[in-house]
């Protein structure tokens, strides 16, 4: 059975790796890559986290700085600095989300390893952007690898078995 809301996601990935794979190192297109997979994901996070309201709140949150960033960033002459920025908004926030989910779950329970692995993925993102401040090309490449990465993840999330549940 195919879990819908995380196939979603791993669309909105796969949209975003796509995006920015193919527009070699343009940093205008890569904005709308990391806008349209933002906006995607923090919706797809905010339908399935229904009974989760903090982790929901979360990621209304990411949604609204992300659009309200996403409205005025033409007021920034870089378009690489509208990309950079956006990227830190939506790790900031995807690893937040995933920080409280995997809290709530005691992190090392067998069912919770999918949580783990984006929690790792959205990390290695944020770390990345936020202090080793890549060149355009390799900013570029390294949220297309993220990118990818999760689309996999989440596509294999999606048709895998369901996860463990353990109280």
């Amino acid at each position: 059975m195919i879990r819908k809301l995380t196939a979603a996601k791993a669309i909105a990935a796969a949209i975003g790796a796509g995006g920015v794979v193919f527009n070699r190192g343009n940093a205008n297109v890569a904005s709308i890559a990391i806008l349209v997979f933002a906006v995607l994901v923090f919706a797809i996070e905010i339908l399935s986290m229904r009974e989760r309201i903090f982790v929901a709140v979360i990621n209304l949150l990411g949604l609204a700085l992300t659009l309200t960033f996403a409205s005025v960033m033409g007021n920034l002459k870089e378009p690489f600095d509208r990309f950079y920025m956006l990227v830190l908004i939506v790790s900031l926030f995807q690893l937040l989300s995933e920080t409280v989910i995997n809290f709530s779950k005691r992190w090392a329970i067998k069912g919770n390893v999918d949580h783990i692995i984006n929690w790792s993925l959205h990390l290695i993102l944020w770390i990345i952007f936020g202090w080793v401040q890549p060149d355009l090309i390799g900013a570029v490449g390294v949220f297309g690898a993220y990118c990818a990465i999760l689309a996999v993840h989440w596509g294999i999330e999606a048709t895998g078995p369901k996860p463990l549940k353990q109280d």
